[in-house]
């Protein structure tokens, strides 16, 4: 193999004329040059900064994710600890704090997690819409239930029943 720069000879599959150092083939190490200056393995890509995506505004189900996971989860501290407070303290005004995460949820998890791309963030925030779905489900159906069996339990301690 002969270097085009400077036509010295050089062994086959040389990455650089032994000559000038002029590079002549791609180097076969795997490592990619400029994920080795970002810091980030092959194939890994630095995480997202800027405008949010038009994804990250609308509607999600997280907020009925209980105790203020959701928030913390996503590095939102205190926005967390405001979600637990209000779960273990402030019961019935849980619903607020749901609903405000409901709506400013997704832009709040992407102004406070690194995600590396876009269709990350949308499956971790359809991950989260589905949990937020399911566990509001569960709660709705939980309470129906404790209201019946309540107010079974008080017509029976009254002795008397309206079937």
């Amino acid at each position: 193999m002969f270097c085009p720069k400077c036509g010295a000879e050089n062994p086959d599959g040389s990455v650089f004329c032994q000559g000038c150092g002029f590079q002549l083939a791609e180097e076969t190490t795997g490592i990619d040059p400029t994920a080795a200056a970002t810091g980030y393995a092959p194939g890994q890509s630095a995480p997202l900064a800027g405008a949010p995506p038009a994804s990250a505004t609308g509607w999600t189900f997280a907020g009925f994710v209980p105790f203020g996971i959701f928030a913390f989860l996503n590095g939102n501290t205190m926005m967390g600890v405001v979600g637990l407070a209000v779960n273990l303290l402030l019961g019935p005004l849980y619903i607020a704090y749901a609903i405000y995460i409901g709506i400013a949820g997704r832009k709040l998890a992407w102004e406070n997690r690194q995600f590396s791309s876009v269709e990350e963030f949308e499956g971790t925030m359809k991950s989260w819409n589905m949990w937020g779905i399911i566990l509001l489900i569960v709660g709705v159906v939980g309470t129906m239930f404790w209201g019946c069996a309540t107010c079974v339990a008080m017509m029976s301690a009254a002795g008397g029943s309206s079937y």
